[in-house]
């Protein structure tokens, strides 16, 4: 600012002294005219002071201007210094701008490293998706080669018919159930062509219809030989000779005969044993080793009926002629004269269910409805250290269980201490089997415990321990309660997976009717039209669904969790939909909760009826 000042006031000095100088040389000139000029007055004074204003008038005129051109100045420079700031600003914009554009740099190679993870990842996928199509190749070729096998069941079942025709009435019963379970293996057949998740349902259809082909397969193989024992017995009868009108025949293996007495008669005996003679019309039986009866109503009806000799200590008492027989399921033989002599009787069992409630639980297990069961019920675990123990008074006890090909190993304790190790594996389904047995205990209490082990042989699949009942002598004193567990009591485990409408743990109000259906879970399902009837369930886990069947005379129903609405729904559809998911609650918290599902005896406008249908729960972690 003062280099731009100093300008102006230097032209102002020399403005200065050219007036001056030209003032003094004025008045020189001045002085000499002067003496020219009249009344002694020089004439250029006059017109050197009239030069001199005007000279002063310009000045002024230029230190306006000065001070107009001094103010631009101020405004130049301040626009200067505001331009200068400005371009700070932006010197630390550009600053800033290069600066992003170096992050911006940094992340478009993190953006083009992810990008080339992301097609890694891809590729990868590509990959696996390839070799899924080629499992599932693999899968239906396997679906493929189940029902080619399927096939050869039902042409061996259609044979099994056919052969078994020529048999007894038992026979044609027999046929029947083939029947039946040609029906259910159509329905297996159908669920595994569609590989949905019902896959997991199909196995305990499938074990069910396995083991009956297999029970009956052997009730066919016994009626056979029973047959083939009959016609042997009846040419013997035919030709064996009498003696003093009575009738000997002729023993197997090595047994002896007697004549009889009187019209008396004798039977062959078995493995050595001996008949004797009897008077007044008395009957010796034959003898199988000496075995004991087991009249146990609980035990599997194809095992046998609970009144023919078995094989392993039975007792037998002396009659006339010095021979044995053995004694019936009431402890009783016929003797002369038609009498009897009482015996000491078999022992009997009495089957405690595996859910009985006075029987402890610890660890995981899970919950299989199966018809072949002694209840339609059975408990499983896979978890090691898993266990059940019962108390009981007696002298005896027994473990009854499901052996299969994925089935593994359990110890079993007695009043503490170890006695062995089970191994329930089979090759084929087998139910209602004796997992373990000891019948040599003192009378008074005691307390059986099963501890799974979470392992299993090397022919097994897996380490499942299936346990169906426990069966106690019936010498000893059973604790003072019912041989059932109240269903509205049961509990069923977190993960059991599907429970059927038939369980045991099941509690309905009001009456229900029973649907047969091939298309149902299990072939069969409960309905109701009529309101206010209900079904519920106790369970632990955090979700639970329910299974029925949608159709067009469908109504509503309420569903209650831990006896609060949640939802009214509606099992109308347009079409029939047999095992549909009616109704999904997720999300509970751990614990027990009940499930209860209560029919309301209405319906939406499109249905023709007010009817629910529950074929099943399922009962999530």
């Amino acid at each position: 600012m003062k280099r731009w000042l100093a300008i102006p006031a230097g032209v102002m000095l020399a403005g200065a002294l050219f007036v001056a100088g030209s003032y003094g040389t004025l008045t020189a000139e001045g002085a000499t005219n002067d003496r020219a000029k009249t009344n002694g007055v020089p004439g250029d004074i006059v017109e050197l002071q009239e030069r001199l204003l005007k000279l002063e008038q310009s000045m002024g005129v230029q230190a306006q201007e000065y001070s107009a051109l001094v103010k631009k100045v101020e405004q130049q420079a301040a626009t200067i210094q505001a331009n200068s700031t400005s371009i700070q600003g932006l010197q630390a914009l550009t600053s800033n701008q290069a600066n992003t554009i170096k992050q911006l740099q940094a992340e478009n190679v993190a953006y083009h490293a992810e990008i080339g993870d992301l097609r890694a990842i891809y590729g990868n996928q590509q990959a696996e998706l390839t070799s899924l199509k080629q499992k599932t190749g693999q899968l239906e070729l396997a679906v493929s080669g189940f029902e080619t096998s399927q096939a050869a069941q039902d042409q061996a079942l259609q044979s099994l018919q056919l052969n078994t025709t020529a048999t007894t009435q038992t026979v044609v019963t027999l046929r029947d159930s083939i029947t039946s379970i040609y029906a259910t293996t159509t329905s297996n057949h159908s669920a595994v062509q569609s590989l949905t998740q019902l896959v997991s349902q199909l196995q305990p259809k499938v074990e069910v219809a396995a083991n009956q082909v297999d029970v009956m397969k052997a009730d066919v193989t016994t009626l056979r030989s029973e047959l083939g024992s009959l016609k042997t017995t009846v040419s013997q009868l035919q030709t064996a000779p009498a003696t003093g009108g009575g009738t000997t025949v002729p023993t197997t293996g090595g047994g002896t005969t007697v004549p009889t007495t009187g019209g008396g008669t004798t039977v062959p005996t078995t493995g050595g044993g001996t008949t004797v003679p009897t008077t007044g019309g008395g009957t010796t039986v034959p003898t199988t080793g000496g075995g004991t009866i087991d009249t146990n109503p609980n035990v599997d009806p194809n095992a046998g009926s609970g009144n023919e000799p078995a094989t392993g200590g039975g007792t037998t008492v002396p009659t006339t002629g010095g021979g044995t027989v053995p004694t019936t399921g009431d402890g009783t033989v016929p003797t002369t004269g038609g009498g009897s002599v009482p015996t000491t009787p078999a022992p009997a069992f009495l089957t405690i269910e595996e859910n009985n409630a006075s029987i402890a639980y610890t660890g995981a297990w899970g919950y299989h409805s199966n018809a072949l069961n002694s209840n339609g019920v059975g408990f499983w675990t896979t978890s090691a250290n898993s266990s059940m123990s019962y108390t009981f008074t007696g002298t005896g006890v027994r473990v009854l269980g499901m052996k299969y090909f994925n089935r593994g190993l359990a110890d079993i304790y007695i009043d503490n201490k170890f006695v062995e190790t089970i191994d329930s594996y089979a090759p084929s389904m087998q139910a209602k089997v004796v997992l373990f047995e000891r019948t040599n205990l003192t009378y008074g209490p005691h307390t059986i415990k099963i501890v799974a082990k979470g392992e299993k042989s090397l022919a097994s699949t897996g380490t499942f321990v299936y346990i169906d009942a426990l069966q106690i002598t019936s010498g000893g004193q059973l604790p003072d309660m019912p041989n059932t567990s109240t269903p509205s009591d049961l509990v069923i485990p977190a993960g059991a997976g599907l429970i059927e409408e038939s369980a045991a743990a099941v509690k309905y109000v009001g009456a229900w009717s029973t649907h047969t259906d091939a298309r149902n879970t299990a072939g069969a399902a409960k309905f109701r039209e009529t309101a206010n009837g209900s079904a519920e369930l106790l369970f632990t886990g955090t979700s639970i669904q329910l299974v029925g069947f949608k159709a067009p005379n469908r109504g509503l129903a309420d569903i209650y969790i831990d006896d609060q609405l949640v939802q009214t729904v509606d099992q109308y559809a347009t079409t029939q939909q047999p095992k549909s998911i009616f109704f999904e609650k997720t999300g509970l918290s751990s614990g027990t909760h009940k499930i209860r599902v209560v029919v309301k005896g209405a319906k939406s406008a499109a249905a023709t009826s007010t009817i629910i249908h529950l074929d099943g729960f399922i009962v999530g972690q």
